[in-house]
This record gives structure tokens, sequence and C-alpha cells, in this order.
């Protein structure tokens, strides 16, 4: 993207834009000679593509820079969805967006500046096939396109071009003399968009490596961010029905009362680890005690149900089983508030994002189900122990 190839600074430049409105002409023409593949059917561009333009392709010397023109599929294309994410994924690794416009822009075009414009990028505008337009024409769409765009991405970033012009040629049979027309391609005209691409280049090129550096370090965050959010949801999960199967096999029903503690130290533990958050012994149990103590402050009925548990163990049969069920619901629920209290204060740098522990926890509680969270405990912890229903 913008690493140094041979002394010059490598310029990403993403094409950007609706099907058939020019893009990879355009390629062509600032290119001078056909590297993109054309077509007037919809959809011919699948995949991005990209095309590296050294001094001796592209016709004006870029000295400090070397441009990579990426070729995008349209937008509103048959099978969009995935297109259009493979399109703006290249735009979101852009340096520079440059959006090729056919005509006054539609619903779907305005909305896709929008949405460029809402990740940061410098965007330029080509309006093209300006050859197949008389003058009146072209002074409507250039005035359509100013008052919609002019203040959002400037007047100057607005050009019109040609980059695939056909003239019309009078052929004469030489057998019989017949005169003919025949439309052959004629010599694109790109100056202006060529110029102003590198006076772009040259006076914020850096300030736009930078702005692609940090949208590129946000996507990184964004991904460590999702992969630790998924890890830790699996530790809580397993250590929430490990604590509840631990709970519903005690054989000593007054011991449960002092259960659902059981590898919250180790589920500290371990969060810390996929946070990437060190943490002494001492203070890792230090902050398994407080989370333990005020989780049973905030869930008495807790406390309760293991209370009742234990009473219901001591007598036979299904007293035995309900009572099992009972403690390891209300334990394995006690270990998952506590493992998210916890999840919270790792991401938020060992701090409380509610302003205290306790508060924190509240947070958490308000905003846990209760009834699908003790479901999905019983159902594990009766397929595990088979107890039934």
């Amino acid at each position: 993207m913008t690493a140094k190839t041979d002394g010059q600074l490598n310029l990403r430049v993403v094409l950007y834009g609706a099907v058939n409105s020019g893009k990879s002409s355009l390629i062509n023409a600032m290119a001078g000679k056909t590297v993109a593949k054309t077509s007037s059917h919809a959809g011919e561009t699948v995949a991005t593509s990209s095309h590296a333009l050294d001094g001796a392709e592209y016709k004006m010397a870029l000295e400090e820079f070397l441009l990579i023109l990426v070729d995008t599929p349209g937008l509103v294309e048959a099978g969009g969805s995935e297109r259009a994410k493979t399109a703006f994924d290249a735009v979101r690794a852009a340096d520079l967006v440059l959006f090729v416009l056919a005509s006054d822009a539609t619903e779907a075009e305005h909305a896709a500046i929008m949405q460029v414009r809402d990740v940061s990028k410098p965007v330029l505008m080509a309006l093209t096939k300006t050859d197949q337009l008389t003058q009146k024409q072209r002074t409507q769409r250039r005035e359509a396109i100013h008052k919609k765009f002019a203040r959002l991405i400037g007047p100057s970033n607005i050009v019109e071009i040609s980059a695939a012009p056909t003239r019309k040629v009078e052929i004469i049979n030489a057998a019989t003399g017949k005169k003919m027309i025949e439309d052959r391609t004629g010599i694109p005209d790109v100056t202006a968009l060529q110029a102003r691409i590198i006076a772009i280049a040259k006076t914020e090129g850096r300030a736009l490596i930078e702005i692609s550096g940090g949208m590129e370090r946000l996507d990184s965050l964004a991904a460590t961010k999702a992969r630790r959010h998924k890890q830790a949801e699996s530790a809580i999960d397993d250590y929430s029905i490990g604590t509840a199967i631990g709970i519903a096999l005690n054989p000593i029903p007054i011991l449960d009362l002092f259960g659902g503690g059981i590898g919250i130290a180790t589920l500290v533990k371990r969060l810390s680890a996929i946070y990437e958050t060190p943490m002494a012994m001492d203070e890792i149990n230090e902050l398994a005690s407080q989370l333990l103590r005020n989780s049973r402050s905030e869930l008495f009925w807790v406390v309760a149900s293991i209370a009742g548990g234990s009473l219901l163990k001591s007598v036979p049969g299904l007293g035995t089983a309900g009572g099992a069920l009972l403690q390891a619901a209300a334990a394995g629920f006690l270990v998952n508030v506590v493992g998210h209290t916890a999840k919270l204060y790792m991401d938020n740098g060992k701090s409380w994002e509610e302003g205290s522990l306790r508060e924190t926890l509240r947070h958490v509680i308000a905003n846990t189900d209760k009834d699908g969270t003790i479901a999905h405990i019983k159902e594990k912890v009766r397929a595990r122990l088979d107890l039934g229903t």
C-alpha cells in the first residue's frame, strides 16, 4: 500500500462506481494500454484487480509516487451483496478513492459516496463518457453533480474525462466507391484527472498514507477485539457449565453452600490471558474474592437456591436429582455473571466501566438473559449427568 518501491512511495487508488460507469476503461486510459478487461455487460469485474503503473506506462512523471490502481466490481451487480463487500473492502484499504460516474448520481451511487466519506477516505470524482454528451448535456450534468457533491468532496476534485472516446470515420470502399461510417476509438482525455491525482499525491500523499495506516490499525484492533470476545465468551460458558456440574456432583450437601467459587480464580486468570492483561496470583485471587462476595450479595436468590438444593439432596431419589439440578443452575448462573463482569474489567484495561465493581456487576445482571442462561446450563448438566427432565 504505502511502502517505498525503488525509492517511490506507493499510492493506492481504488476505482469505485456503478456497473458500466467506465472504471476499467479509465484504468486503460491512464495506463496508456489495455490492462483491464472492459465489457458492455454488467458484472464482468467479479473481484478486485490491481494494476501497478510505472513511469513508462503512465503518461506523466510521477517521480516519488507509484500509483496502484485497483478496479472493483460495479455497484448493484447481480449477486451484489458479496461483490459490494469485495469492493468496499478495497475502499477501506485505499489511500485515495476515485469514484467513477457516467451520469447524474442515482440513489445507490449517492449512498455509496456517503459511505466512502464515512470511512474518512479522500474522494476524487471522475465524470466519464464526456465525449458522448453535447455541450448542453455536459453543462447540465456538471451543474447537477456540483450541486450535490461540491461541498462534500470539493469542486476541484470533480473532473470531466473521456476514457474511451469514439470518433466517426468515413471509409470508402476502393472497389465499389461506396462510403461507410465506422466508429473508431479516439484518444483518451484524462489529463486533468492525472494532474489532480498527482497534485493531491504531492501535497497530501503522506497524510493519506497516515490515514490509511490508521484505518488498517483500527481494522486490526477490531479483529483482535472480536477474537478476544469470542474466546472470552467460550471460556465463560465452559467455566459456568464446569462449575454447575461440579456443584451437582458434590456428595456433601452442606458444602454446596460454599460452592459457586470453584474455578472463579481460574476463570479470572484465563480471561486475563485472553485480554493480554498480566495479573499476579495475589491480584487474581483478590479480584475473584471481590467478585464472588459482591455477586452473592446482589444475587441472593443464588445462595437461597444452593441452600435449598442442599436440603433436597438429602432426600433420596428424585430429591437428590432435583437438588443437584437446582444448585447447578444457580451456581452456573453466578459464574456466568461473574465471568462477564470480569470480562468487562479486562476489556476496559483493568478498570470498572460503570465506575465500580458493584455498578458493573449490576449492569451485567440487568443485561443478562436469566431464563435463557439457566435453561442452557440445565440442558448441559442434564445431558452430562443424565438427570432426565
